[in-house]
């Protein structure tokens, strides 16, 4: 017994609008925020300036140098693997 070949169903028509004005505010809105984006990036660079750090070991600091060189190198070298 053959069937009669059917079409496929549709999505109604206001279905396909909402979808689409979905995805046009979407944009809009990514557009947005591209935008605020850049505008902070290139508006506020004050902000991002980083602050200068002074350390006074005093006079013979050399014990205490050694230490800081040591957590420093630490540091570096436990970050340098996530960053490669």
């Amino acid at each position: 017994m053959v069937q009669p070949h059917r079409s496929p169903r549709r999505a109604p028509a206001g279905r396909v609008d909402n979808q689409t004005s979905r995805r046009r505010r979407f944009m809009k809105f990514r557009a947005l925020l591209i935008a605020l984006t850049a505008f902070a990036v290139f508006a506020l660079p004050d902000a991002a300036l980083a602050q200068s750090v002074t350390l006074d070991l005093g006079e013979g600091g050399g014990f205490s140098a050694r230490i800081i060189q040591l957590v420093l190198l630490m540091t570096v070298l436990s970050l340098a693997p996530s960053i490669l």
